[in-house]
């Protein structure tokens, strides 16, 4: 902004840009976008909105202080680099249980610096000792019912981004077709149709990886 002793000379166009937050609920301040004004000080305004593009990043198998070529630090600078509106953090996250400890010794120094804008989902080792008690209470807040990483138990939920309607799925629960989560899966996408959605989950339904196909996944690939 121009300092309030700058005096504004007449039928002279000056020109502001304003930087916003287009995702609130973050809370992260990021600028997902700005307002372009001219001022003319005979009284003529002129206004455009330009957005920049959305980008996501994702990625999964996180912080492992035992596995020397697993580099959180060096995967958080891409995703800095990157700098996406939201990080779809893919499960098996902090090494090797998933309780809170390990979130806040391995987890938090590097990927912790995106929480705000993070959207996750448990792996299996999150689930190890129990019902990803540490997961929840890292993204939720200890003790917490709901949060980042939706309701408490179940960890799978619905979001925007853009036009696109976007899935955050929980494969280590219970998912065959009759599941309450397949049912809620196949409802909210009925009541948001959309010519783009996408879904994420920790286990692949196929893979031609390490490790072999899930096929406990079917029904819920079928509905998606």
């Amino acid at each position: 902004p121009l300092p309030s002793t700058t005096p504004l000379l007449s039928d002279t166009r000056y020109h502001f840009r304003t930087e916003v937050d287009l995702d609130p609920a973050n809370a992260d301040g990021s600028a997902d976008g700005w307002v372009d004004r001219d001022y003319a000080v005979n009284g003529t305004n002129y206004a455009s909105f330009r957005t920049r593009p959305i980008k996501v990043a994702a990625g999964g198998d996180v912080a492992d202080p035992d596995i020397a070529d697993l580099d959180d630090d060096a995967t958080a600078d891409v995703i800095q680099a990157i700098d996406p509106l939201h990080l779809l953090a893919l499960g098996d996250l902090a090494y090797d249980n998933g309780e809170l400890e390990n979130f806040r010794q391995f987890y938090d120094p590097s990927w912790g610096r995106f929480k705000s804008r993070t959207k996750p989902v448990p792996g299996n080792h999150e689930y190890n000792l129990g019902p990803a008690t540490g997961y929840f209470d890292y993204f939720n807040g200890v003790g917490q019912a709901n949060g980042i990483a939706g309701e408490r138990g179940k960890g799978y939920y619905a979001f925007d981004v853009g036009t696109w309607r976007v899935y955050a799925l929980n494969s280590e629960i219970a998912i065959d077709a009759n599941s309450d989560q397949v049912t809620w899966l196949q409802s909210d996408l009925a009541a948001n149709p959309r010519s783009c959605s996408l879904a994420f989950v920790h286990k692949p339904r196929f893979s031609g990886g390490n490790y072999t196909d899930n096929e406990s996944l079917a029904p819920m690939f079928q509905v998606l």
